[in-house]
């Protein structure tokens, strides 16, 4: 073959060539746009929970103030308790209780104090007290009713 044949060939290899190049190179910016779209439309829980609400579905229009779902933690599980106001100072940051939930759960588990309110509520003569308790398994379910004994200090 002759130079300017060769030359031929390779002008029309390449013509042919160049509109398959073009539509693969759309598909792939489709598919990278696409995937772009998602990862702006997705959300993701900054804690591992598990949804105990969703107020509005797919498509919904959400307002400054609404929520898409509502979020619960189940390790660590915080324990809220109020105490009678003669019991203040024998519970401090980084005491250890134990909890004692109510049947149908059972047994007993440490927890941790982690936060005690320094402000009474004189109308109910309590105060209030946050304690973590590990739940590593998620055996205990979030909302139990439980009673608390403070360790002797």
């Amino acid at each position: 073959m002759s130079n300017a044949a060769t030359d031929a060939v390779i002008d029309r290899d390449a013509d042919q060539a160049s509109p398959q190049a073009a539509v693969q190179w759309d598909d792939t910016n489709m598919v990278t746009q696409a995937e772009a779209t998602l990862r702006q439309r997705t959300i993701l829980s900054p804690i591992d929970a598990i949804v105990t609400e969703r107020p509005s579905s797919a498509g919904e229009f959400i307002t400054q103030d609404g929520y898409v779902a509502a979020l619960a933690q189940l390790d660590p599980l915080h324990v809220e308790v109020y105490l009678p106001i003669v019991t203040y100072g024998q519970i401090s940051v980084g005491s250890i209780a134990t909890i004692y939930p109510e049947p149908p759960i059972s047994g007993q588990y440490s927890a941790k104090a982690i936060a005690v309110d320094s402000v009474f509520d004189p109308a109910s003569g309590t105060y209030g007290v946050r304690l973590e308790l590990e739940n590593p398994d998620s055996h205990l379910p979030a909302g139990q009713r439980c009673r608390l004994s403070l360790a002797p200090r």
